[in-house]
């Protein structure tokens, strides 16, 4: 046999089943002998790299589909016979050989299968399935969706008429309550009931939000909250209070259960989900002495209604709106305030509603929704500021900044300090104090820095920058650990600079990291050694820490700063990829749009309020968790809670010191 010159080229090789070793010669076909009988293995060569066929070639999802085809087939993509008297089936060496190779690949095969079942994440449902049975062709989808539009198609005309009956609520209806047959029918959109006009003064005095419709003179109107129907159909107006919790006792007498909810003074707003509803305030009327008082906002906000002032109630957000504007927000981070009070607005007028809603009075009560919410959660002792991966020592931290979320210089300052205080992110006084005391010693250097590495040059590899003129925040550097969860921020006010980056460093080294990664470390790791040289006191930083080159931002540097820096070759470095904090900005650079004309008190609110937010969610908590329960580890709530998780070796004096130092350090 002659080997071909071409790229790519074929080789057979002999080997006899005689021998008692395998041996390999190299014999051309014409010279073979016809009553040997071998098998020849086919290897491929392709630019004189050897080249068989891979399993990663299968996907996981058909690796049991392929066994099958690759045993039925007597595995002829791997042996093939060589040229000669056919075999026959009957020979029991033959027969014996060829399933003894059979089985031998069919076990290979079925062992890969199996360690790649053990790698893959296995889930509680959804993922039983293989790849062909969980998708479905694109002939089947577009088959089913033009079903369902067919679907549509036919029943469009009956389904308008049924619309039409509902708008025009004509026929003979029966009352829900007494069951009668009124003349003057009041149908509720929310009860889905028909009510005569008694049953539904009784039903919907205290459900002043109903949607409610009735026919007059072949007209279909929407009743008001404080619209209803008398015996002879005509349209009277009833005050209706503010539904509250009623107190347990009166306060003069003590007479428990006699105080009844009453119509107040004044009139008020409610803002709902449903638009704007103008009601009366609540008086509070003992039965027993008469005696009568009006509704605090404490108890207003007990039964869930927020004022939008303290000094007037006159103006009143419900909870569950505020609540759905708050997930809203932080879920589309970015959508306009003023639009979605538009909107309730909208809403009001379709249903011919007062739809003049005060925005400034509605921002009022979601900031201290919000605020009184996280207070709730500080007083549970619920750390959503703190990893609960992990624990009380972070493995490593990841320091950027952000451009994207600066502040224009034009934007009004009335509002003062954030009422967070600096728990997710340090007070301006506290960086500007940083900055300075570092530019005793190293002053600001003139000209242009040092901020290139290799071929690329990098913005944030800077000890100077120049500021901005019409920017009163350049931005915002953040830190966050392996997980995204993000321990600490501070405003920019020159842009991204090195003295920035080290007030991050220092909080890192308070929490314990072994590992501080930034995108320019190479550059800014010397500078981190000058200032510990010119500051004693920060001189552990550099050599309790280890420094740590972001993997993906690395690819961009000299070879020599990858060699020393990267973290792929740092010696515990993990899986710590260095890029944890794009994630983050993937999320909070969309609130710039928002953010740039508030005040910096509304701005930092803002800003902690959504780092709050992704710092709760919890699906990267409950996958880990899942994984290691797999893996037999069980992780209960109190391991999350704790910092404490069982493969640590922790002695019982320990486990109660640690325990008490975490209450300690969320009561303060």
């Amino acid at each position: 046999m002659e080997f071909k010159k071409s790229r790519k080229k074929t080789i057979l090789w002999k080997e006899e089943e005689s021998a008692p070793k395998r041996s390999r010669k190299k014999v051309p076909e014409s010279v073979m002998p016809e009553s040997t009988k071998t098998r020849v293995i086919k290897t491929t060569y392709i630019d004189g790299i050897k080249s068989k066929p891979s399993l990663k070639s299968y996907k996981s999802g058909n690796l049991a589909e392929t066994v099958e085809n690759i045993s039925d087939q007597s595995i002829s993509n791997y042996l093939e016979p060589v040229a000669g008297p056919s075999l026959s089936a009957e020979d029991p060496c033959h027969n014996a050989h060829t399933q003894d190779s059979d089985s031998e690949l069919l076990k290979i095969l079925q062992e890969a299968e199996a360690e790649l079942q053990d790698n893959l994440i296995k889930k509680t449902s959804g993922y039983s399935r293989t790849s062909k049975e969980y998708q479905e062709s694109e002939t089947v989808w577009k088959t089913r969706m033009e079903t369902k539009e067919k679907e549509f198609e036919q029943q469009r005309d009956s389904l308008f008429e049924k619309i039409q009956e509902q708008i025009c609520s004509g026929g003979t209806f029966c009352c829900a309550s007494c069951h009668s047959s009124p003349l003057y029918v009041v149908r509720c959109g929310k009860c889905r009931q028909h009510f005569c006009a008694k049953c539904d003064l009784e039903k919907h005095r205290t459900l002043f939000t109903h949607k409610r419709t009735y026919v007059l003179d072949d007209q279909l109107l929407t009743l008001g909250p404080c619209e209803f129907v008398d015996h002879a159909g005509a349209i009277i107006i009833i005050n209706i209070p503010i539904p509250l919790y009623e107190p347990s006792c009166c306060n003069s007498c003590f007479s428990s259960g006699s105080v009844r909810l009453s119509c107040g003074p004044t009139r008020v707003a409610v803002i709902t989900k449903e638009g704007r509803f103008d009601v009366t305030s609540t008086l509070f009327v003992c039965s027993v002495c008469k005696e009568s008082r009006l509704a605090t906002n404490e108890e207003y906000m007990y039964s869930g209604y927020w004022p939008g002032s303290l000094s007037h109630n006159s103006y009143f957000i419900e909870e569950d709106l505020i609540s759905f504007w708050h997930h809203l927000r932080h879920k589309t981070p970015g959508t306009s305030e003023r639009k979605f009070v538009e909107t309730l607005e909208e809403i009001s007028l379709d249903n011919d509603r007062v739809n003049i809603i005060n925005r400034t009075l509605f921002n009022r009560s979601r900031r201290e929704f919000e605020f009184y919410q996280y207070l709730l959660e500080k007083t549970i002792f619920r750390r959503h500021g703190k990893c609960k991966i992990c624990g009380p020592h972070p493995h490593g931290m990841h320091a950027d900044a952000n451009r994207k979320l600066y502040r224009f210089a034009e934007a009004s300052d009335r509002l003062g300090l954030s009422l967070y205080g600096d728990v997710r992110m340090s007070y301006d006084d506290s960086q500007l104090e940083h900055i300075s005391k570092i530019e005793k010693k190293i002053p600001k250097a003139k000209g242009k820095g040092d901020d290139l590495c290799g071929s690329s040059t990098w913005k944030a590899a800077k000890g100077e920058t120049s500021s901005k003129r019409n920017l009163d925040i350049t931005g915002l550097e953040m830190m966050s650990c392996t997980h995204g969860t993000v321990v600490y921020s501070a405003n920019l006010f020159k842009g991204e600079i090195f003295k920035h980056t080290h007030l991050q460093h220092l909080k890192s080294h308070e929490m314990g990291t072994k590992f501080f990664c930034n995108d320019v470390v190479c550059k800014y790791w010397p500078f981190a050694i000058k200032v510990g040289h010119l500051f004693p006191e920060y001189q552990q930083l550099t050599k309790d820490m280890k420094p740590f080159l972001s993997r993906f931002h690395g690819l961009g540097h000299s070879w020599t700063c990858r060699v020393l820096y990267n973290g792929h070759w740092e010696k515990g470095g993990a899986d710590m990829l260095g890029e944890e904090q794009e994630q983050v900005f993937s999320y909070m650079a969309r609130l710039g749009a928002t953010t740039k004309h508030q005040s910096k008190a509304n701005t930092c609110k803002a800003r902690t309020a959504n780092r709050k937010i992704m710092s709760k969610k919890k699906k990267r908590v409950d996958t880990i968790v899942d994984i290691l329960g797999q893996k037999g580890i069980q992780v209960s709530q109190q391991n999350l809670d704790t910092g404490i998780f069982p493969w640590q070796k922790i002695t019982p004096y320990t486990q109660l010191f640690m325990l008490n130092r975490n209450m300690l350090s969320e009561s303060v």
